[in-house]
C-alpha cells in the first residue's frame, strides 16, 4: 500500500503545485515593483470570464447550454476575480489579472468548465483529498482485522483515489479497485 499512498501524494503534490503557480498575478500585477515576482496567493485565485466593451463579468450558468461567452464581434479575456495592485499606478490602483490576450469566440462548454476548474478550486480539493486519504490510512493502520468492512472500505476509497490518474505512467494496474 505504500506505494499506492505515495503515488497519490505524488499526484496531490503536482495538482497544487501548478495551482499555486497558476496563482501568482500575471503581468506584472501584485508588487510594488516590476522586477519583483509576486507571491501566489494564499488558497489560489478564482478565475471569470469578462467581456464586452464594459469589461463586465460574465455569468456563469448552472448547467451546460449550448452557445458562445462572447457575442458577435466582442472579445473575451479569462481574468481573476481578485483585483492587485498595478506598479507605477496612481496610487491604491488594481487590476484582476489577464490570462488571456482576447479571445474573439469561446465555446461556452469549456469557457464555464475552465473557470469552475480554477486554482481556487484545486487547492481546496487536494487539501480534501489529503484528509480523505489521511483518515483511510488512519483506518487501515489502527485495525487488526484487515478483512473488516471499514479497512475494505478504506482501502477501495484509496484506489478511487488513484484511478483519476489511471493514464499517468506511474500508475499500475493492479491498483485498480
Amino acid at each position: 500500500m505504500t506505494q499506492l499512498v505515495d503515488f497519490i501524494k505524488a499526484r496531490l503534490n503536482e495538482d497544487e503545485t501548478w495551482a499555486l503557480a497558476a496563482s501568482r498575478p500575471p503581468d506584472g500585477l501584485g508588487t510594488q515593483s516590476t522586477d519583483a515576482t509576486p507571491d501566489p496567493v494564499p488558497g489560489g485565485v478564482h478565475w471569470q470570464w469578462r467581456h464586452g466593451n464594459e469589461y463586465l463579468s460574465f455569468k456563469v450558468p448552472p448547467s451546460p447550454e449550448p452557445g458562445c461567452v462572447t457575442g458577435p464581434g466582442e472579445v473575451c479575456w479569462l481574468s481573476t476575480v481578485e483585483q492587485f495592485p498595478v506598479p507605477g499606478g496612481y496610487d491604491g490602483e488594481t487590476s484582476p489579472g489577464l490570462y488571456s490576450n482576447g479571445i474573439l469566440e469561446m465555446d461556452l462548454e469549456a469557457a464555464v468548465h475552465i473557470a469552475r476548474h480554477d486554482p481556487a478550486k484545486t487547492i481546496r480539493d487536494v487539501r480534501a483529498e489529503r484528509r480523505m486519504l489521511q483518515r483511510c490510512i488512519q483506518v487501515v493502520d489502527g485495525s487488526t482485522k484487515l478483512n473488516s468492512p471499514e479497512v475494505k472500505l478504506a482501502l477501495y476509497v484509496i484506489r478511487m483515489m488513484a484511478l483519476k490518474h489511471s493514464r499517468h505512467a506511474d500508475y499500475q494496474k493492479e491498483w485498480r479497485p
